[in-house]
């Protein structure tokens, strides 16, 4: 099902470093397009030693893109993959969203995520490191940046790598999962955006609702401003 791209990337970036303290990371986002609460930016990281035997993970088979896999199967495999490999998320703010533009919110958070793990792996051996990340989508994301000047590796783009590479699969289900939990969780406090069942995506419910009770603080100003102006011309 899934294309060796991990092996592939490697064969790109290895070099003196042993397999035991190379580490790659694999990063997707959530809610990129949602109209309500913060992008998430899911990631996961394997040893390199790791990527010619990743079909011996119990949950291999189970993996899929995120958006492919119903619900309670999605909930299932990321308690799988939770609880045998190194996962981090960071949420992006609504604020951070307005002030700059969303790819550079899922820029910080990939950002974040990979220093979070260079942290981890650190403290362990400080001869490990994480010798490249693969992204979802074609950011081409270039470091470093604003507020981002730590050392990152080199990263690899990939569109569809939820569909087509197992670690990016993986990485698009954390982020989905976790996403999904905290706009669940926001529901009960904003009723009638029907957040429950569109995670703030643009849904007709949720844009009717957002011309007749206004955006909440948590809406992102900068992707509903033209639904708001045309309840207000």
């Amino acid at each position: 099902m899934f294309e060796r791209w991990e092996e592939r990337f490697l064969s790109e970036t290895q070099k003196d470093n042993s397999l035991e303290t190379s580490y790659i990371a694999a990063i997707d986002e959530a809610g990129r397009g949602s109209l309500f609460g913060p992008v998430t930016v899911g990631g996961i990281l394997f040893r390199a030693s790791e990527i010619i035997n990743f079909k011996d993970f119990e949950f291999y088979d189970e993996v899929n893109d995120s958006k492919k896999l119903k619900p309670e199967k999605r909930k299932d495999v990321y308690e799988k993959i939770t609880r045998n490999c190194i996962y981090g998320v960071s949420h992006v703010s609504v604020k951070y969203i307005d002030t700059y533009n969303i790819n550079k919110a899922v820029q910080y958070g990939a950002y974040r995520v990979i220093q979070n793990f260079q942290r981890k792996i650190k403290s362990k051996n400080q001869k490990a490191d994480i010798v490249f990340a693969i992204i979802d989508g074609n950011y081409n994301f270039q470091y470093p940046a604003l507020g981002m000047t730590s050392k990152m590796p080199k990263i690899f783009d990939l569109i569809q790598g939820d569909s087509i590479c197992f670690s990016v699969a993986a990485a698009s289900i954390i982020a989905k999962v976790t996403r999904d939990a905290l706009i669940l969780k926001a529901s009960t406090r904003f009723e009638g955006y029907g957040l429950e069942k569109n995670m703030g995506y643009g849904v007709k419910l949720h844009r009717n609702a957002l011309q007749e009770k206004g955006a909440t603080t948590f809406h992102r100003k900068t992707f509903i401003k033209k639904i708001v102006m045309s309840n207000n011309s």
